[in-house]
């Protein structure tokens, strides 16, 4: 015989009809759709992709169109790969990658300089007109151990934060690469290096002329959530302290209120193994 329960009417009903999901049962059909409905962003996403580089072939290489172009190729990457993780947090595998941007690899031993190179159209794009971005990029640095998607990340966050610190004034966001050796004092005037040894490091600077940072902000410029902003969720800072630590990495950061700040990230030079490089972009 069937059990029953009574309904919000009064009248019995089986109690296996129109059964409740669990809240494991809700969870997993929550994460399939995130899954579905992310892989199928992905697929227009790629489409984008490959219209834009269909439309860039038929263009001369000096029309501006192109820089355009390369500016929405460089964005589809970049949204894509963030993609791929929401894909791997629903607990969905990522598809199968085409292309060198597309690579799912955590450690790759790669050139900075030319993973910022790659990045210029897609950061021209993401600051404002009063925003001067300016390169000074290193030739010839070490090997540094990181994903294409984690050092996007990171890269477009300082530079997105530096322009928005800037504001409506006019002023220059500086990205600037190179190496330095750090000896045990260095290490420990920096943040997150308790893991970090004395030794060859490469630098990714990325430095502003905006409002700058009073002592409190610094404090807490890393902590999830916390913003200044009246629109923000403190969640691209986050991020980069997440990225340095997975990396053995360490952070540096220097402000005056109404000066400006720079923000250095220090990675560990690689062993010396064989360096992924890409084809970049010109600087512009």
């Amino acid at each position: 015989m069937s059990r029953t329960s009574t309904n919000e009417h009064g009248h019995n009903r089986p109690e296996d009809e129109h059964p409740r999901l669990s809240s494991a049962g809700r969870r997993h059909d929550a994460r399939r759709e995130l899954g579905e409905l992310v892989h199928d962003f992905r697929n227009v996403l790629n489409t984008l992709h490959l219209l834009s580089e269909v439309a860039g072939a038929s263009l001369p290489k000096e029309s501006r169109a192109v820089t355009t172009l390369r500016q929405i190729q460089a964005a589809c990457i970049h949204t894509s790969e963030m993609c791929e993780r929401l894909l791997a947090e629903s607990g969905h595998a990522p598809a199968e990658a085409h292309g060198p941007d597309r690579l799912d690899l955590k450690w790759m031993a790669s050139d900075l300089s030319a993973h910022v190179r790659d990045m210029v159209p897609l950061l021209n794009s993401s600051v404002p007109a009063t925003s001067e971005l300016q390169f000074d990029l290193a030739a010839d640095l070490p090997a540094i151990e990181i994903s294409p998607g984690d050092m996007r990340r990171v890269v477009l966050n300082l530079v997105v934060n530096a322009a928005q610190a800037i504001g409506d004034q006019r002023g220059a966001v500086t990205v600037t690469t190179g190496q330095v050796r750090l000896d045990a004092a260095a290490l420990r005037d920096a943040l997150f290096a308790e893991d970090m040894h004395p030794g060859l490091y490469v630098c990714l600077i990325v430095s502003d002329t905006g409002c700058g940072m009073d002592q409190e902000t610094r404090d807490h410029l890393f902590e999830r959530h916390y913003t200044t902003k009246p629109d923000g969720h403190g969640l691209g800072m986050a991020s980069i302290r997440r990225i340095v630590a997975e990396h053995h990495a360490a952070l540096q950061v220097e402000s005056r209120v109404g000066i400006g700040t720079t923000v250095r990230v220090l990675f560990p030079a690689a062993a010396a193994v064989p360096v992924i490089l890409y084809e970049t972009a010109e600087i512009r």
